[in-house]
């Protein structure tokens, strides 16, 4: 019973460290966030606008 019980610790432990270390591997992953890339597509597609003052508004 107790060697069971020793067993399944054990494959818990192993089950949460690999959770860990997958999280953080994923976590870790440079990725784009979807607003941001709509945002500059939308900004790269606008036309420039120049009220009378001469400033340029993107």
């Amino acid at each position: 019973m107790r060697r069971a019980q020793l067993r399944l610790r054990q494959i818990i432990t192993m089950t949460a460290v690999a959770f860990l270390v997958a999280l953080a591997t994923v976590s870790a992953v440079p990725r784009q966030h979807t607003l941001g890339a709509v945002a500059r597509a939308a900004s790269q597609q606008a036309t420039i606008q120049r009220p009378p003052g001469g400033r340029r508004w993107y």
